[in-house]
Order: C-alpha cells, then sequence, then structure tokens
C-alpha cells in the first residue's frame, strides 16, 4: 500500500513537472491593471497560431489570492515545448501590430510558487491527467470562444483536446507506446491531403506523438527506477537486520564475558570475606587478650597503691626510727654498743626495703605504660579490620547490583539468543548454582543474587 501511495504521488510530481513546462502565463504590461476587455476570444483565437492548446483559463490574482472579477490573468497549457518556446519568443520581440502591442499583455512561463501554482497543481493539472498525452490538433484550429466571467473561468480540459481525440474512428496507427491512436479523416471544410496546412496539421500531430513516446518513456524508466529502489530498500533492511542480529550476538558474548569477570570478582569478594572474619576473629581474640591485660592493669594499680601505701608507712616508720634514734641518742650517749649497731642494723634493712619497694614500683608503671600502648595497637588492628570487613561488604554490594544488573540483561537478550548460545548459558547458571551450592550460598533463581549472610 505504501509503495503504491508512493507511485501514485511520484506520478502526480512527474504529471505537475511535465504540466509545467508546458505552461504560460498571460498578464497584463501593468501589473496592478486588468486584462482587455474581451480579450478571451482574441487569444482564443490567436493561441492555435503557437501550437495545439491543451487548456486555456483567466482568472483574476490580488495581493496572493485568487478572487472573483475581472480576470488579469491568463493560463494557457499547450501540447508541446515548441508552441511554448514560440509564443515566449513572439511576446519577447513584441512586434508593431502584434497580439501583444495591441492588447498590452506579456507572456511568460508559470510561477513555481503562490496562489497561480497551487490553482494550476490544484484545478487544471488533474483534468490534463485524466486526458491522453497523444495526438495534438492543427496549429490553424480555432479555440471554441467562451464568456468572460467575473470568477475564474473553469475551462474543461476537453474544450482544447483535438477531435481527432474525442472522435475515435475504426482505423488508426500504433504510436510508441502501443496504442491505436485514431485519426479523423478530413472534413469538406478541412484541408486537402498533401497541402501546407494539412502538412503543418500533421507534423504537430506527429510532435504530440514523438513528446507522447517520450513521456510514456520517461514513466517507464521512472516506474523501473522505482521498483529498483524498492528492491535496494529491501536489501538494505534485510542487510540492516542482520548487522542487528550480529550486534546483538557479540553484545551478548560481552556481557557473557563479563559476567564471568563479574563472577570471579565475586569468587574473590566472597574470598576476601571470609579471610577478612578470620581476621576479625583473631583481632577479637586479641582484644579479649588486651581486655585481660587491661584487667591485669588495674590489679596492678590496685597493687601499687597498696605498695606505695606501705611505702608510706615504712617510711612514717623509718622516720619513726629516726625520731627515736636521734632521741635515744641524746637520751642514751652511754647506752650498749650492741643494742645501737642493732638499731642501725634495723635502719639499713629499712633503708633497702624501701630501695626495694622502689624498684617494685619503678617496673610496676614500666609494665603498666607497655600494656597501655599495646592496649592502644590493639584498638587501632581492630579499628582496621572493621574498616577492611565494611569496604568489603559495599564492594560485594556492588558485585551483587551489578550481578542482577547483568542477569536482567540476559533476560531481556533471551529472545534474540540462538538455541546453543541459550543452552551454553543454562549450563553456565547450573555450573554457577552448583557453585553456590558448594560455598553454601543461595541459588540463582528469581532474580535472588544475595548470598547468606553470616552473622558476625
Amino acid at each position: 500500500l505504501i509503495y503504491q501511495v508512493w507511485i501514485s504521488m511520484s506520478r502526480a510530481r512527474r504529471d505537475m513537472s511535465y504540466y509545467e513546462q508546458l505552461a504560460v502565463q498571460i498578464i497584463p504590461r501593468n501589473p496592478t491593471g486588468d486584462l482587455p476587455t474581451a480579450i478571451e476570444p482574441r487569444l482564443r483565437g490567436s493561441l492555435p497560431n503557437f501550437g495545439t492548446v491543451w487548456d486555456f483559463q483567466v482568472i483574476r490574482v490580488r495581493e496572493g489570492t485568487i478572487i472573483t472579477g475581472r480576470p488579469n490573468m491568463a493560463i494557457v497549457v499547450f501540447t508541446s515545448q515548441l508552441a511554448v518556446t514560440k509564443i515566449l519568443e513572439s511576446s519577447y520581440r513584441d512586434k508593431t501590430g502584434s497580439l501583444w502591442q495591441t492588447n498590452s499583455i506579456v507572456a511568460h512561463t508559470l510561477e513555481k510558487t503562490g496562489p497561480v501554482a497551487e490553482y494550476f497543481s490544484t484545478q487544471i493539472v488533474p483534468g490534463l491527467s485524466s486526458l491522453p498525452r497523444s495526438n495534438g490538433q492543427s496549429s490553424s484550429s480555432q479555440l471554441s470562444p467562451r464568456s468572460t466571467r467575473s470568477q475564474p473561468t473553469n475551462s474543461s480540459p476537453k474544450d482544447f483536446v483535438p477531435s481527432t481525440i474525442q472522435r475515435p474512428r475504426t482505423e488508426g496507427h500504433t504510436t510508441a507506446s502501443g496504442h491505436t491512436t485514431p485519426f479523423r479523416p478530413p472534413q469538406s471544410t478541412s484541408p486537402t491531403l498533401g497541402s501546407p496546412e494539412w502538412m503543418r496539421a500533421r507534423i504537430s500531430q506527429l510532435e504530440a506523438e514523438l513528446d507522447t513516446a517520450r513521456a510514456v518513456r520517461d514513466m517507464a524508466l521512472s516506474e523501473q527506477s522505482v521498483a529498483r529502489l524498492a528492491h535496494q530498500t529491501e536489501q538494505n533492511a534485510r542487510r540492516e537486520a542482520t548487522a542487528q542480529k550480529s550486534a546483538a550476538e557479540a553484545e551478548l558474548s560481552r556481557k557473557g564475558v563479563e559476567q564471568g569477570q563479574l563472577r570471579v570478582e565475586l569468587n574473590g569478594a566472597l574470598t576476601r570475606e571470609s579471610t577478612l572474619r578470620k581476621l576479625l576473629a583473631l583481632t577479637e581474640g586479641e582484644l579479649k587478650l588486651v581486655r585481660s591485660s587491661l584487667d591485669e592493669s588495674e590489679k596492678c594499680k590496685q597493687r601499687i597503691k597498696t605498695l606505695e601505701l606501705q611505702l608510706e608507712e615504712v617510711r612514717h616508720g623509718a622516720h619513726k626510727l629516726q625520731l627515736q634514734n636521734s632521741h635515744l641518742e641524746q637520751q642514751q650517749k652511754r647506752a650498749n654498743a650492741a643494742e645501737l649497731d642493732d638499731a642501725k642494723e634495723k635502719l639499713k634493712k629499712s633503708d633497702s626495703e624501701v630501695k626495694h619497694l622502689r624498684a617494685d614500683l619503678a617496673s610496676t608503671q614500666e609494665q603498666l605504660e607497655a600494656a597501655r600502648m599495646s592496649l592502644e595497637s590493639m584498638e587501632h588492628k581492630c579499628s582496621s579490620a572493621h574498616q577492611m570487613y565494611e569496604s568489603a561488604q559495599e564492594k560485594l554490594g556492588t558485585y551483587k547490583e551489578r550481578l542482577e544488573s547483568e542477569e536482567t540483561i540476559v533476560h531481556k537478550l533471551k529472545g534474540t539468543l540462538t538455541p546453543e548460545v541459550y543452552r551454553s548459558l543454562g549450563a553456565t547458571y547450573e555450573a554457577l548454582g552448583g557453585f553456590l551450592s558448594v560455598v553454601g550460598l543461595p541459588p540463582l533463581c528469581e532474580g535472588n543474587l544475595e548470598p547468606k549472610k553470616e552473622s558476625d
């Protein structure tokens, strides 16, 4: 149907172009004036001198619109390009006493745009297209006179078709298109056979037949080119469909490769996740040890406080002993030397015990500082492990989303897959399901691509 519409539109354009070449406009020399009164019968009597006329109409155009009233333009359609050339040359020469000077008019080719072109394409061309393009009429034949009207004169193209077309006879001759073109025998008022008038009529008839043959040939070539174009369009559509199919298969192959890469990355991510879980368990164990060390450090702190209290007591006792010693020295200058030595020995023991307690206190403080540093290091390691675990979780989620997207694309492309590729993809899914079942994850079905989460 589209092809037939396209053919009809092409024929309409060809008809329009064909008749435009055979059309002439006749207008007054003054662009704002009108055609002279009774110009229509004079033109009907003079136009056949230039060639066979197919159609003749007068209209009135003002400000780009065709209106009713006194005509200011005549449109003439000849049957041959030679007649158009003759009338344009005659108008250009503008001899004294000619039709152009007498009536103050001028002829030129048809306008290609505007209201005149629209009127020509909608009112004149359809009527001419229904007539055969063979057989002209004698250049000496007269146009039937028509009265001038105040509105555009819609003359039927049959008014200018030769009587040889309207009243065919039994005998005829074959034209280039293969149709029999009837020829009316000369009447008593027609020129005699072999006379110059008859020869001119015959020449015009042969020119019309030649134009018809050329038009038929052009139409045949045009239809042939249309058929060729349709065949080429079909071939292009087939090539485009093949290219699209190849592109879809290539895209499917690329998606399969990308899906394999995503599976490898997912397996790596799962392996890293298990490693991070083990590392997190080790870190938690170390954290428990650190916490136990912290408990021990608290105990050490309490012991240090106890030792400090004992040290204070010892210092207080030593101070008391020193006071007692000084008092004894003051009161018992003559005491027994043995008791003095004993007191001095007790004092030395007290001093050594104080030194030992101070050394224990310093060692305990160093141990406490080391425990604090170890605790800070373990807390830093634990924080790093948590960050790595969260990063691994985010990457795992990204990989899951990408895999879900690829699965969706694969489902959409199922319609274009060949059976072999579809079976290969099914085997791949089965292998992936087996792998997921081995690692303890749920199978890939109904878009569920999330692995089973382990408890922390």
